[in-house]
């Protein structure tokens, strides 16, 4: 296996370190948020309440959501403020007829890219002022994200916000946004020390790397700065742990795995296609996708396989509302709080399990090579003991 942008193993045997890290490191960050930006979580919270919102959540969610604005604001807020309303249009328009009519995506894609590279991608720049925040940049931030059709779940849960900032006197909302950007700049300095060994070469990416991208429609997703990686890990922790008594109280579970975890390429892997998802029909012992469905079976619950990012949404909308099974899904940092938030949006129970590195043919290797998992993360959303060394290793 091979590092393009982060490992959590990090060269060691597994990455049981990675996961006592970012646990830890979790617990620092709501310690440091209750010091600065709780009873702005809080107030928005009773916000909500007052305006009788339909979806309440805990108020870890809600730090991780103003965390998300002020890392956001300081990545892409110059960007943001460059991009005028008829390529904004524009481009939210694409997005939409991506997603919703799919044959479309081959002539909608490479017009996405040129579009997306010429005027999403200016230089980012940190805000650190309170003269370059306000409700208007957060505002402009939204659109810029609604633009770029890889936040679509973090403009849903960032537009609230916006009304909340607008119901408050205008120094008032100033200030509390530049409080979260003062938050984000602590956790991105702190997130390196701490997360940093993990996601090593993301910078090496972005300078030598990225450029290979321009003009492609994923050269946003695949540009996402090394604090981006930082705020997914640690937003997957504050996520799985507000999720998790819903979770476990599931009688089934169910395991989506990506197919980057196969062995075999698409053509040559002989798993069966179900519509949406696939199912492995044991073609190669060594694939890890084969060795879970066996572990599956072995304990009782169910694997599926999902080819991409559409398909995992097609997956959970046939499942909404269904509160009986619990889902772990699994997907790349990047993808991680996309696909946890819609899940939970649908009335889906989920925890997610990162990727231990990323390695798939659409965005990140020419020919692409098998991902893992963490087995012993796996076992603890399962409260299984143990694993069955026999089928599978993570040696």
């Amino acid at each position: 296996m091979k590092t393009i942008t982060y490992s959590l193993p990090n060269e060691g045997k597994n990455s049981e370190n990675y996961y006592k890290d970012v646990a830890l490191f979790t617990d620092a960050v709501l310690e440091e948020a209750d010091k600065s930006i709780e009873q702005i979580a809080e107030d928005f919270q009773f916000f909500l309440i007052r305006n009788k919102s339909k979806e309440l959540r805990s108020r870890s969610e809600y730090i991780f959501e103003l965390l998300t604005l002020g890392v956001f604001l300081r990545v892409y807020e110059t960007n943001a403020n460059s991009l005028s309303l008829i390529p904004q249009k524009i481009l939210s328009n694409l997005v939409y007829l991506r997603k919703n009519y799919t044959w479309l995506k081959p002539f909608i894609d490479p017009l996405r890219g040129v579009l997306s590279t010429y005027f999403l991608s200016g230089k980012s720049k940190s805000a650190s002022t309170r003269l370059q925040v306000g409700v208007e940049k957060v505002k402009s931030l939204v659109l810029w994200l609604d633009a770029a059709g890889e936040f679509k779940q973090e403009v849903i849960r960032l537009k609230p916000w916006i009304n909340y900032f607008s119901s408050l006197p205008v120094d008032n909302a100033i200030n509390q946004i530049f409080e979260s950007i003062k938050f984000a700049k602590w956790f991105e300095n702190k997130s390196l020390a701490v997360l940093g060994k993990y996601t090593e070469k993301v910078e090496f990416f972005l300078e030598y790397k990225h450029h290979d991208y321009k003009w492609d429609e994923d050269y946003i997703f695949c540009g996402r700065k090394r604090v981006e990686y930082h705020l997914n890990m640690v937003g997957a922790e504050i996520m799985n742990r507000a999720w998790f008594d819903e979770y476990s109280k599931t009688k089934k579970k169910a395991v989506l795995l990506p197919a980057c975890m196969r062995a075999k390429s698409k053509l040559r892997c002989k798993a069966f296609f179900n519509g949406i998802d696939y199912s492995c029909s044991y073609c190669t012992a060594s694939c890890r996708v084969n060795q879970f469905t066996k572990y599956g079976e072995a304990h009782g619950f169910g694997v599926f396989m999902i080819p991409h990012s559409t398909d995992f949404t097609k997956w959970l909308k046939r499942r909404a509302g269904d509160k009986d099974t619990g889902i772990i899904g699994v997907t790349c940092a990047l993808n991680l709080m996309t696909g946890g938030w819609e899940a939970k949006s649908l009335g889906i129970p989920i925890n997610c399990i990162l990727l231990d590195y990323c390695g798939c043919k659409n965005h990140w290797d020419k020919k692409g090579f098998p991902t893992d998992i963490n087995i012993t993360e796996l076992n603890r959303k399962l409260k299984l003991k143990s694993s069955d060394e026999l089928v599978i290793n993570n040696s």
